[in-house]
This record gives structure tokens, C-alpha cells and sequence, in this order.
């Protein structure tokens, strides 16, 4: 028990209660959004679906170590997060990762407590207060934390993603699919956007939306073991503009899966590449997707400091300097704001 009530909500997930009691509504959704991540990607690989590290020559089994993190996964629903992470990590209920103590010479207590005042200055900033969900990628431990009251008020919204679905995109970000995540950076750096949309720091973060993509798809219900065309997603977009028309045509008598932003965002040709060619391997390549992955391949070689020759000419095809800089970069001497950043980390 890591503190307050255990509930088993699965096999292999577990729920814990901090500070607040779920209702069976609210532990059975929490179940289905982690057990429907687990089955997307298990049916996706069983078909060939799936881009694994190991499948295009990188030394990282991506799929194995996602279904490892979703097998130890702890949910933790509160309505603190960072006083919840604060009282467990000063409990030892969670443990910092060998590479973020070494950034301390070693001294885990000094490290502890660097985080810790990160943590606090977080917790006292408003940006912060929105935060539905939470990973930390400096613990051991596979642990996400959810805001249950402001996910639940934010279900409220008419155009916003039920418990589940919200779930599985919080989840998503727990899996460590650094190959996935880089080949959907490349995607939107295709031009993706839509005439008239402004980049956007935080709704275009490679990172933020992969796990929209997979929420995109629990909503819409798209089968994992087919590759989706594009009259699909046309069909998808009529169906939420028709819905949306509705609502407000009748004053809220529709269903709340009405829509997602990334209709309003992304032209429908890049949506079928944020769907397909994140999770495809050689039966499915195309010229596109090529391009994709070989610059995806460089990245992630350059973030684990494991770059081979041929790597490296890959790389040196999409800029030399930008290869040289990615190669050369480490953590900054703000380390502890470098770890909890959401950008992907080089160390």
C-alpha cells in the first residue's frame, strides 16, 4: 500500500485513492481507458502494425517495455497532485532515477530536495491547477497521477472527451514510445496545420499529441488493425460537424462525444499519417512514411547516445548542424527543471 485505499481495478492495473474516494463510475472508467490502451497496442502489433524500435534497427524494444510499464502502472486519483507527489516521495514511496541522483553527485537527499522545491513552485502556479493529469518521468516507478474532480468537471463540457477517453491519453504519455513520439514531431513538421491556425507551443507538442491521437481514436472508436483512409476521416469530421450543428441548433439534447480539436487543427491528409504511420511497419511503407522514420530513427539513436555510422549519414541528410547540436546536447545545469520539462529528454 503506498498510502490511503489500494483498489485492484484490474489484473495487472492499480488504482489508489489519495485523499478522495472514487465512485464505482468513476474506478470503472479509469479501468477501461488503461485496459483499452493495453488492447489497442496488443492487437496493433499482433497484426504488424505496430513500429517497435527493434523492428527498424534501434537497440530499444518499445513495445515490450510499454506493455511492462502498463503492467506496473499505479493510478493515483487525487485532487493535489503536487501535494501528493510531494507526501510520497518524502514517504519513499517513490524513487528517483539513478540518472537524476548522479546530476546531484550522487547525494539522493540533495536531489530529493531540489524536487521537492520544484515541485512546490509548480503547485503554486495557476498554470499548474489545470493540469487533468500528470507522469513523472524522473521516478522508477510507473505512476500517473489524475486530477478526478477537474476531469470530471471538464466531462461536464459538452466537447470534451469522457473520464476514459481521458484516461487513455493521460496513459499514453506513460509508455515510452520515443520512436512513435519523433515520427509524429516529423508528421507535424510536414505542414500539418490547417489554413489559419497559429502553432501552438503546448497543443503541438509532439509528445501532447500522440496521446490525443490515441484518445482521438478510443472517441471515434477507429479499429487498430486497419489502416484508416482518408474518406474515413472525412466521414469522422461530417459526423462531428453534423453533431456540433445539432448541439447547438438544440440546446445540448446530443451525446457529449461530439467532437476533437484536432479536426480543428490538422488537415485530414495529416491526420491519416498521425493515425497510420506512427504505428506501421514494412507492410504498410510508402515514401512518406520512409522519410518519416529515418529521420524519427537518427533522433532517437542521438537521444540514447547509441549513434552507428550509418545513423549518422541518415541524419546528416536533414542538417548536419542540427545532428551535431542533438549529439552534443546534456542536461543543463537547471537540472531538475531539464528532467520535469515535457519535451524529450538527451540524457
Amino acid at each position: 500500500m503506498i498510502y490511503g485505499e489500494i483498489v485492484m481495478s484490474g489484473d495487472n492495473d492499480k488504482i489508489i485513492e489519495a485523499g478522495v474516494k472514487l465512485t464505482d463510475t468513476q474506478r470503472q472508467s479509469i479501468t477501461e481507458g488503461v485496459q483499452w490502451v493495453k488492447d489497442w497496442y496488443e492487437k496493433r502489433h499482433e497484426v504488424g502494425m505496430f513500429l517497435d524500435g527493434a523492428d527498424v534497427g534501434i537497440d530499444v524494444q518499445e513495445y515490450q517495455t510499454a506493455m511492462q510499464n502498463l503492467d506496473n502502472l499505479n493510478i493515483v486519483a487525487t485532487n493535489d497532485i503536487f501535494g501528493s507527489i510531494e507526501k510520497m516521495i518524502k514517504e519513499g514511496k517513490l524513487h528517483l532515477k539513478d540518472e537524476v541522483v548522479a546530476q546531484f553527485g550522487g547525494d539522493e537527499s540533495k536531489a530529493i530536495e531540489a524536487l521537492l522545491i520544484v515541485n512546490q513552485q509548480k503547485k503554486e502556479n495557476p498554470s499548474y491547477a489545470k493540469a487533468a493529469g500528470l507522469h513523472l518521468n524522473y521516478v522508477k516507478e510507473p505512476v500517473l497521477f489524475l486530477n478526478v474532480d477537474l476531469l470530471e468537471k471538464e466531462s461536464q463540457n459538452v466537447y470534451a472527451p469522457s473520464l476514459s477517453s481521458t484516461v487513455a491519453h493521460e496513459v499514453t504519455h506513460t509508455l515510452g514510445l520515443q520512436l512513435n513520439e519523433m515520427m509524429t514531431e516529423e508528421i507535424l513538421n510536414s505542414g500539418a496545420l490547417r489554413a489559419g491556425v497559429k502553432p501552438d507551443t503546448y497543443l503541438d507538442n509532439p509528445k501532447e499529441v500522440y496521446a490525443r491521437v490515441k484518445e482521438f481514436c478510443k472517441s471515434m472508436n477507429i479499429d487498430p488493425t486497419k489502416e484508416i483512409k482518408i474518406e474515413d476521416i472525412q466521414r469522422i469530421r461530417d459526423e462531428c460537424e453534423k453533431k456540433r450543428a445539432d448541439y447547438e441548433k438544440n440546446g445540448g439534447s446530443v451525446p457529449k462525444d461530439l467532437d476533437h480539436h484536432l479536426f480543428d487543427r490538422y488537415t485530414d491528409d495529416k491526420l491519416v499519417d498521425l493515425i497510420n504511420c506512427t504505428a506501421m511497419n514494412e507492410q504498410f511503407r510508402t515514401d512518406t512514411y520512409d522519410s518519416f522514420r529515418s529521420t524519427a530513427k537518427a533522433d532517437l539513436a542521438f537521444s540514447q547516445h547509441k549513434i552507428s555510422k550509418a545513423e549518422k549519414d541518415v541524419a546528416n541528410v536533414y542538417g548536419k548542424e542540427q545532428a551535431k547540436g542533438m549529439e552534443n546536447k546534456t542536461l543543463s545545469d537547471d537540472v531538475v527543471q531539464q528532467v520535469m520539462r515535457d519535451s524529450r529528454q538527451y540524457s
